[in-house]
């Protein structure tokens, strides 16, 4: 579902990202670990549109990402993302966050879209929030409204910018857990994550990057068990 080829991204004179290839499959879900600075991020901005590329191609689920006639807005209906921050609109309820788009972009009518909000909701454990405003609700339960939201679109495609990073510790879980529940349905996940025991258990591959290049990629047991290279070594005997 994702193929990306030599991918080259820099701002101004500094090369982020030195040249990334990998193929992610249907029903994959692969963690992207690293030190801070190495490049995750923006390598997965990179996936629906948010950073313009300098060099190399990004096909994710039939689109060339970097193709600029491709449109993009057509793309990311396709590929939900959560972010660190979870973006909630914050003058508008939980139901009338995770309903606007599909009315709007899906054309789903709003009994349609408030069933569909509700099945959402009970997913991720918040049902008895869906009249809630956002800044009534701790970070662990923002975060999960945004990933409904993102579900709400019903995308191929899963995209997650250290989901939990911006959460108090006991609130990271119950973020997890969705997650977890979402890959076990066989939803195809991309997840920047520092949290490396929810990579152990959940990934079908653990992809390491420094430096903005790949430097290790595999199942999760081996590469945290026997890293080959003395990078990711190094990097995870920090961590762990």
């Amino acid at each position: 579902m994702i193929h990306v080829n030599n991918l080259q991204k820099q701002f101004g004179e500094n090369l982020v990202l030195r040249g990334i290839s990998c193929d992610i499959n249907p029903q994959e879900v692969v963690c992207v670990i690293g030190p801070s600075g190495s490049g995750k991020s923006t390598f997965l901005r990179c996936l629906n549109g948010l950073e313009s590329i300098e060099g190399g191609s990004v096909e994710v689920n039939g689109f060339a990402v970097h193709d600029v006639k491709t449109n993009i807005n057509q793309l990311r209906e396709s590929v939900g993302m959560v972010f660190q921050r979870f973006n909630l609109f914050p003058h508008m309820t939980v139901l009338e966050n995770l309903i606007m788009a599909p009315m709007e972009l899906r054309k789903l009518s709003r009994k349609a879209a408030i069933e569909q909000a509700k099945v959402l909701l009970a997913k991720v454990g918040l049902s008895d929030k869906i009249d809630a405003w956002p800044n009534s609700l701790s970070g662990g339960q923002q975060q999960r409204v945004a990933i409904a939201r993102a579900l709400a679109m019903e995308p191929k495609i899963m995209l997650f910018d250290e989901p939990t990073s911006a959460l108090d510790p006991e609130l990271v879980g119950e973020v997890l857990a969705v997650m977890k529940t979402l890959a076990q349905e066989g939803m195809t996940m991309v997840i920047v994550t520092h949290e490396m025991a929810f990579a152990r258990e959940v990934a079908d591959r653990v992809m390491f990057i420094d430096q903005g290049v790949i430097q290790e990629m595999g199942h999760p047991e081996q590469l945290f068990s026997a890293p080959v290279n003395p990078r990711t070594a190094s990097f995870l005997s920090k961590v762990l």
